[in-house]
Formats: structure tokens, C-alpha cells, sequence
């Protein structure tokens, strides 16, 4: 079982013996995103410079924010969510 995003492994064996294995880095775990997020925002501020059209429109943004959103729901409570029921994108 991955316990967290800093990779800490659980590992259940047939005869119930438990092994812990974690990665232990001199950095945080979000520095691996960093450059993808300078890259996201600098796609999209160059479509509002450019005036075309940004790499990911507003309503998929808004979609993946609703599954993110699912995601934490689903992991906090324990049980499947139904995403259109319990976030839904009521928008004009």
C-alpha cells in the first residue's frame, strides 16, 4: 500500500509480516513539479499575450479540479464518490 505521496511503502506478506520502506530524499516532493507548473503558466500566460486560445480550456480546468476534489472526498470518507451527483458543474 503507498501510504503518501513521499512514497512510504507498506508491504503485507501471506504470513501477515508487515515490511515499512520509505525514499528518503534531500528535497521536498514538490520540487519534481516545479518545472511543469513554470511551464502550465507560461503556456497560458503566452495565449493571453498571443491572444489564442489557452493550451486547456476553462471548463477542463474546472473538470480536473472536480475530480481532484472527488479524489480527496473518496480518500477522506472510504467509500467511491459520484462525482456529477456530489460535485456538480452547474455552469451557464
Amino acid at each position: 500500500m503507498l501510504t503518501d505521496l513521499d512514497a512510504e511503502i507498506r508491504l503485507y506478506t501471506q504470513d501477515c509480516c508487515v515490511q515499512n520502506h520509505s525514499l528518503t530524499t534531500n528535497h521536498s516532493r514538490w520540487d519534481q513539479y516545479a518545472a511543469s507548473f513554470r511551464k502550465s503558466l507560461t503556456a497560458y500566460l503566452d495565449s493571453l499575450r498571443n491572444g489564442t486560445p489557452p493550451p486547456v480550456s476553462g471548463m477542463d480546468g474546472l473538470a480536473e479540479l472536480q475530480f481532484e476534489a472527488a479524489l480527496r472526498r473518496s480518500a477522506a470518507l472510504k467509500r467511491p464518490v459520484d462525482i456529477q451527483n456530489e460535485f456538480p458543474l452547474d455552469v451557464c
